[in-house]
Order: structure tokens, then sequence, then C-alpha cells
């Protein structure tokens, strides 16, 4: 089953305040993202009947507002990108610090046990006295028998 988290919207909400006009104007971009989207398909409506006729005093205008309305769009989708990751990486790290403040910083990371290869699992089941991890200097080794 699923546990409540210790990042509710209570928690969050005070987060996202230093963050406002960041965000208002990531928002802003995205939502300019999303219309010219719109605005494509409406001008690849008119522009692909056109291109049937091949009259190119009617083609080159609506390839000419497409460019410009893809240009806007790939501006906006750069401004959307950059304004709102910035505040989503410094909320979620305050998320997931302790209520403490200590963070994730200065604490120890758990080694990894080496996998054994299919030699040494293969010696191991021979009876051998195989000694696993030795090799790496973090670890200091572990016998098969422990």
């Amino acid at each position: 089953m699923l546990t409540p988290s210790q990042a509710g919207f209570r928690r969050l909400l005070p987060l996202l305040r230093p963050h406002l006009r960041q965000l208002t104007w990531g928002g802003l971009c995205m939502v300019v993202f999303v219309s010219s989207q719109l605005v494509l398909m409406k001008l690849m409506g008119r522009l692909l009947p056109d291109v049937g006729s091949g009259d190119l005093g009617r083609i080159l205008p609506v390839i000419g507002l497409v460019l410009v309305v893809f240009a806007i769009q790939k501006i906006a989708q750069f401004g959307q990108d950059s304004l709102l990751a910035g505040p989503a990486l410094q909320v979620s790290q305050s998320l997931r610090r302790p209520a403490g403040g200590a963070g994730l910083a200065g604490q120890p990371v758990p080694q990894a046990r080496p996998v054994p290869t299919v030699a040494a699992r293969t010696a191991w089941r021979a009876g051998k006295n195989v000694v696993w991890g030795s090799h790496l200097s973090t670890h200091g080794g572990c016998r098969s028998g422990e």
C-alpha cells in the first residue's frame, strides 16, 4: 500500500513562494508554447490545400508565418525549460531535506557488495576458499563463508 508522503502540499506551497516570479514567467512560456501548437495546426490547414494548387504566391507567405510561429514556439520552449528547471530542483532538494535541515550531505553512502563472477561462484560451490571483493580498496574483502 502507499504510505502518506511527508512532502505534502502544505510543505510544498511555502517553498514555491520565493520562486513565484520565475514560475509565472515559466507558466507564461508554457501557455505560449502550447498555443503555438494550435496556431501551427491552423496554418498547416491553410498550407496543404495551397500546396496542391501550386500557387507560390499563396504558399510562400504561409510558409513565412509557419517559420515565425515555429521560432516563437522554440523560444517559448527554451524559456519554459530554463525558467521552471531551477525552482523545480531547489524545491525538490528542500523537500528531500529532513526537518532538522541536515540534508543528505555528510551521510555515509552504503557500499555495495561486489557481485561474484561465474568462476568465483563455481569455486565456492566446489568448496574452495574464495575471497570476493578483496581487490576493492573501499570494500576490504568478504570471505565466502561470511
